[in-house]
């Protein structure tokens, strides 16, 4: 049985079809991409798996239980974390309360318990902020506990969003673009974070980028939407080769990336920029 299984699943905003009978099984520990044109529907399918719309048709299944139609914060309790393309922190309080907020779901003392600040409830404060903590220590970003998130340069503010993902305990992961706005160096220590939290806290992660230095370098599979629909699916050998992604996407034939140069097609295709349809 697939973690995370999504069935003919279709959306429709009025006359318009964003995402239409699109369907994915990813595995325990898959690393799987997701690309296509700006306008594709990618970020509309990761609205409808965490809750943020419910399908016009179609099921969502997380080990094996439906979660279509539920609320964020329930699809959120029973396994689904993301991150979204533009950065969402809590810009005016600190780096650890961030992460700190993020394990909410996961206390157990009552508000009166909270009120008489009893033992139970110092006891989960000082879990909650020791588990933070050991998430910002992963992330080098614990000396900075502190500051307060709008302050911290563009690229450590993506790792916090990550951070604070992982303090939900998810069993998938979504990454929406986590490559925009860095730089080649930062997109290099991305990607080899990227595959370190899969492996280290057992996820599945689904991912939509437009980098294809990015994508290419770090995805087993590769699923390509082109006004909501998938034109293809495979290998990323497969996909760089394929002539109906090539023709609504790449523009030409995206060469193989040798493993120490992940940047080389870090540009984003002049096809990526068309507008129109569903993100």
């Amino acid at each position: 049985m697939a973690l995370l299984d999504i069935h003919r699943c279709t959306i429709r905003f009025g006359g318009l079809t964003a995402v239409k009978d699109f369907s994915l099984r990813l595995a325990q520990g898959e690393l799987v991409g997701l690309i296509g044109p700006n306008g594709a529907g990618k970020t509309t399918l990761f609205n409808l798996i965490s809750g943020v719309y419910a399908p016009s048709e179609g099921d969502i299944r997380i080990d094996g239980k439906s979660v279509a139609g539920l609320s964020a914060w329930r699809i959120n309790e029973l396994g689904i974390a993301r991150t979204f393309q533009n950065i969402r922190l809590f810009r005016e309080i600190s780096v650890l309360d961030n992460v700190r907020v993020a394990f909410h779901t996961q206390l157990r003392t009552s508000f009166l318990q909270v009120v008489l600040d009893a033992p139970a409830y110092e006891r989960e404060e000082a879990w909650v902020e020791n588990e933070a903590m050991a998430l910002l220590r992963i992330f080098g970003l614990d000396a900075m506990r502190d500051e307060r998130s709008s302050n911290l340069p563009y690229g450590e503010q993506r790792r916090l969003e990550i951070a604070r993902a992982l303090a939900t305990r998810p069993k998938v992961l979504l990454l929406d673009e986590p490559a925009a706005g860095m730089n080649p160096q930062e997109k290099i220590e991305l990607m080899s974070l990227i595959r370190w939290v899969r492996e280290h806290f057992d996820l599945s992660v689904l991912v939509i980028e437009h980098d294809m230095g990015v994508v290419m370098g770090i995805c087993e599979r590769i699923i390509v939407l082109d006004y909501g629909n998938v034109i293809a699916e495979g290998t990323p050998d497969q996909i760089r080769r394929d002539p109906k992604v090539i023709a609504a996407y790449l523009g030409e034939e995206v060469p193989g990336l040798p493993p120490d140069a992940p940047d080389e097609c870090q540009a984003e295709p002049t096809s990526a920029k068309r507008t129109g349809g569903g993100r």
